[in-house]
């Protein structure tokens, strides 16, 4: 599809590779929650992060390399839907002409989750993402070429597990049902309910003996970290003293630390702004989504 809004609405009208690890809950970036809201139209709008803007950008020097490393012809393939799982649907970033195999290109900024090259050791989301596509595609092999860290590239070939596909279809089954019968999964995150319950009323609720008891074991853990951090400081500032204007801290050879002066950042000065040019500082305002701050209040005596 050309037109972005146009594909972005046939995405809401089944699950993708992307959705399928947090279907299984088992995702490191969405919950089963997350899907439920951003399929029914009742997430807040994602917007484009670095990490995603060159994720974008680099595709198509990952693609090539691949090309390049094992002589394959790729093709583009249009949003497929499953035959057998009509509420399945796949995106993928390409196909092998000869095998028709499965081809996903990422870039990673670390190689934390990513195992030796060759292996079948990847990020459990991406592993969940190409067994989606495996089966909406109904073939048996999908390969994932990786820039790590912007320098390093690696190349794994995944097959076919009937028995994590069994389990992403039984859990993509289930959550698309919550999703059209408008039953939402329980929340996993704090994140989750924010985003289910962003805004709140001015009536009180009563909590119960449990909840208050969550209550008072949260205000110890504060208060542990709260003490922990002032130890920190203290522990920082004696570093500190002893390096002085010194750049770096060692012992026995090897770094301990680094203080080093980094470069000025520049920021717009609303104030000033909104005083010299109000009409350009209205126009450029941008209103955010609304958001709810939890704070924890002091015990009834």
């Amino acid at each position: 599809m050309n037109d972005r809004a146009e594909w972005l609405s046939a995405r809401k009208r089944g699950l993708g590779g992307t959705d399928a690890a947090a279907a299984l809950g088992v995702s490191k970036w969405k919950t089963e929650l997350s899907v439920y809201l951003d399929k029914r139209d009742e997430a807040p709008p994602v917007e484009q992060n670095a990490p995603m803007y060159w994720g974008t950008q680099l595709q198509t020097l990952v693609r090539d390399e691949y090309k390049r490393r094992t002589g394959a012809t790729i093709y583009n393939t249009p949003m497929i839907w499953s035959k057998r799982h009509p509420f399945m649907l796949a995106n993928t970033d390409g196909r092998r002409l000869d095998d028709r195999r499965i081809v996903e290109i990422k870039t990673a900024r670390s190689a934390e989750g990513w195992g030796d090259e060759g292996t079948v050791d990847i990020p459990v989301d991406y592993l969940c993402q190409v067994h989606h596509y495996m089966i909406v595609a109904e073939v048996d092999l999908a390969d994932v070429a990786v820039l790590i860290g912007g320098s390093e590239y690696r190349q794994y070939t995944i097959p076919y597990d009937a028995e994590l596909g069994d389990m992403i279809v039984e859990a993509e089954r289930e959550l698309w049902d919550r999703i059209q019968r408008g039953d939402p999964p329980a929340p996993r995150t704090t994140a989750d309910l924010a985003a289910l319950y962003r805004i709140s009323k001015s009536q009180p609720i009563e909590a119960p003996d449990a909840i208050y008891a969550a209550w008072m074991q949260l205000r110890a853990v504060k208060q542990e970290i709260a003490d922990a951090e002032r130890r920190a400081e203290k522990l920082e500032l004696a570093i500190k003293a002893h390096m002085r204007d010194c750049y770096t801290l060692v012992h026995g050879g090897a770094t301990l630390a680094t203080w080093k002066t980094a470069k000025a950042t520049q920021r717009l000065d609303a104030k000033l702004g909104a005083a010299e040019a109000p009409d350009i500082y209205q126009r450029c305002l941008v209103t955010g989504q609304p958001s709810r701050r939890f704070l924890l209040k002091g015990a009834k005596e």
